[in-house]
């Protein structure tokens, strides 16, 4: 009977932990180092490898923090970030944390998330 009972719960929990863990994704992206401060990449763009990007949920009416996750850029500037579970009720962005470039650690104003 206890060996029933332990199944049955099982059975019954496991749409729970489904509903609840959601779809994960993944978000792609780059970072470059705006040499010409025009905005948006051009062919003197740089690619930054080993920059650190953080992906940051937070609730839409409270806007507290409900999910960060960080992720570096590779040799080609790229990120490549898993996301577990679903932020579709919340406000998601990347934003930069830091830049292996000495010369180029600073968001654009208009680009910081």
């Amino acid at each position: 009977m206890a060996r029933l009972f332990l199944l049955f719960a099982l059975v019954a929990l496991l749409p729970v932990e489904l509903v609840n863990a959601g779809d994960p994704f993944h978000i792609r992206g780059r970072v470059y180092c705006d040499t010409c401060r025009c905005g948006f990449e051009t062919s003197a763009t740089t690619y930054i490898q080993g920059a650190r990007v953080r992906i940051e949920c937070k609730d839409r009416n409270s806007l507290n923090l409900k999910y960060s996750v960080d992720g570096d850029t590779d040799s080609t500037g790229t990120y490549n970030i898993h996301v577990d579970g679903d932020h579709q009720d919340q406000i998601c962005y990347v934003k930069l944390i830091s830049s292996s470039l000495a010369d180029c650690k600073t968001a654009y104003p208009g680009c910081a998330r």
